[in-house]
């Protein structure tokens, strides 16, 4: 398998959505990590880094970071004009996940829960993304990607 989880931190830096996936039977798991160092420390150098990279760059040219790679995993970053960031960490050998990470916001993000009349606009502190019909069509579209086995 080489995806390893995929989070949606929102515009006030908080964790809202987490799942990992793991070989086991339970095949992971969702909303566990939300508060946990990882995802904190991972926001925290995502921030970071796109600001390096945005002062890197003249001022004509946009300069966007899209993905980090360590000798371990490989971060996948979208970030959305509402400020929501989507990530998804993958094995190093993985290119490419500008268009997944799109196709999550766009088709199942928007549709499951941005025009969800039941779905807070702005996730309160202890609030998080548990949205049944977002997980499962996450997982399934997930899932059905050759990068996942």
């Amino acid at each position: 398998m080489t995806l390893h989880s995929f989070y949606i931190f929102d515009r006030h830096c908080r964790c809202v959505y987490s799942r990992e996936y793991t070989q086991g039977s339970d095949g992971g798991s969702t909303n566990r990590s939300n508060e946990s160092d990882t995802a904190k420390l991972m926001f925290g150098m995502l921030y970071s880094l796109k600001n390096i990279a945005s002062k890197l760059g003249d001022k004509e040219a946009r300069n966007n970071l899209k993905s980090l790679s360590t000798g371990k995993f490989r971060l996948h970053l979208f970030e959305t004009a509402t400020g929501l960031r989507f990530v998804i960490v993958s094995d190093p050998a993985i290119d490419n996940l500008q268009s997944v990470l799109w196709e999550l916001y766009s088709n199942y993000y928007v549709r499951n829960v941005a025009q969800n009349a039941l779905s807070p606009v702005d996730f309160a502190c202890d609030e998080l993304l548990a949205n049944p019909k977002f997980v499962s069509e996450t997982d399934r579209f997930l899932s059905s990607l050759p990068v996942f086995r």
